[in-house]
């Protein structure tokens, strides 16, 4: 038996990796090391948080990384014999390689004191960072308190190691400010779920470059699947298995004006791909039991607004899915930075003689006629495209082209 050991596994995408690449993978839930480890019965093992310290009292043979380090991610049975490994290390250290990052020469910081930390540590010593430097909220010896990350202005790359904005509380942020760092170049986080934390999304607003931790976990998955089966793991398999993962984790959400299309598309996108379709504009009806064009007259755009926003909220934190919007949600700062969380946004530019052109059966609150239509679309338009992943630009009103259109552009963004 196979599988990953840790306190609360909800979070984790270690089943579907092991299991593309053949092997049956359990997810084992603890809250007693002392009972999982009496009777041994596995052939290999993951650990994940909280656990990577402190399973190495139960191994019987302690791998030299490990030791330095004083993590372990993967435990191996040989003989009736626990061989401890750090696999955390090589996958760090692949995906720097894939997105190109180097540490040599650079300040780096460290959020978080935990076994991550040393493995990363260890790695940025090994590649010859200028200067290590590790936050956290308790210090210890020769760290720095997290309140003073940024009195520290010559760091280069930021590297989170703590769980803060891990799914389930995808909203979380670290106390640290990114605009006043002038010199730092490079944020990373080696969360993977939600595929962009706060933090993340922060860098990218700043115009850094960043890296979460997908590929660092499948990394250090096949550098486990070596240890358990002695067969390696290519890297052409390696990002093969990436790239899907990515894919199937992202959700595809789409935005744009009232009359474009989004609510069709989806639709056909969903079925097509088996995937669950997550309407803004029906949950909110279905959870009010009226229609919009009602709501907006009792309660106003602003209540509408809100309870939107909440909805978003909730959506957003699912992984896989397909999400339409109505045509104002990206007006709100909040519901943006929620839908990148997992989500792959993309914005169907429906140029204005075709929104006139197309016939609905919907009352629109804020569509009387076609200059209010107008009115609307200039408002917006630089709004959508500044929101935008993909443009989908539509031409025509054959669904079938502009869905074609959709695939081409989502097969180049994801590599697959």
């Amino acid at each position: 038996m196979h599988g990953l050991l840790g306190k609360t596994l909800k979070h984790s995408f270690s089943k579907k990796i092991h299991e593309s690449l053949g092997t049956p993978y359990e997810l084992l839930e603890t809250d007693d090391l002392s009972l999982f480890f009496e009777s041994k019965d596995f052939d290999g093992i993951n650990i994940t948080i909280p656990y990577k310290e402190e399973v190495i009292s139960y191994c019987d043979v302690i791998d030299p990384l490990v030791k330095r380090t004083n993590s372990c991610n993967t435990i191996v049975k040989k003989d009736g014999l626990l061989y401890a490994y750090n696999t955390d290390y090589t996958g760090f250290k692949e995906s720097l390689s894939f997105h190109h990052i180097t540490f040599e020469g650079k300040m780096i910081a460290i959020i978080g004191n935990g076994a991550t930390s040393r493995t990363i540590s260890a790695l940025a010593e090994d590649l010859g960072a200028k200067q290590i430097l590790v936050f956290a909220r308790h210090p210890k010896d020769n760290e720095y308190s997290l309140d003073r990350f940024n009195d520290y202005k010559d760091i280069s790359i930021m590297i989170n190691t703590t769980p803060v904005g891990m799914y389930p509380n995808i909203g979380d942020s670290l106390p640290c400010s990114l605009t006043s760092m002038k010199n730092l170049k490079i944020v990373i986080d080696v969360i993977y779920n939600p595929l962009k934390t706060t933090l993340l999304l922060e860098a990218e607003d700043a115009g850094l470059q960043t890296m979460n931790g997908l590929y660092m976990l499948v990394a250090q998955a096949a550098k486990s699947y070596d240890l358990f089966h002695h067969k390696q793991v290519s890297s052409k398999q390696i990002l093969s298995l990436y790239r899907a993962l990515k894919k199937e984790q992202s959700n595809i959400v789409f935005i744009g004006m009232p009359k474009s299309g989004k609510s069709l598309y989806s639709k056909i996108y969903a079925e097509k791909y088996h995937r669950e379709l997550y309407d803004i504009d029906t949950l909110f009806e279905a959870k009010f039991h009226m229609a919009i064009s009602t709501y907006f007259d009792q309660y106003k755009e602003s209540s509408f607004r809100k309870e939107e926003q909440a909805i978003i909220k909730e959506v957003s934190s699912y992984s896989g899915v397909v999400i339409s919007t109505g045509g104002g949600a990206i007006l709100k700062k909040e519901n943006v930075t929620n839908l990148k969380h997992n989500g792959i946004i993309v914005f169907i530019d429906a140029p204005l003689d075709i929104l006139k052109n197309t016939k609905t059966l919907i009352h629109r609150p804020l569509l009387q006629n076609d200059e209010a239509l107008e009115n609307l679309y200039k408002k917006r338009y630089q709004r959508y495209l500044d929101t935008a992943d993909i443009v989908l630009k539509k031409q025509t009103l054959h669904t079938s082209t502009n869905i074609n259109a959709l695939e081409a552009l989502l097969y180049e963004y994801f590599g697959t």
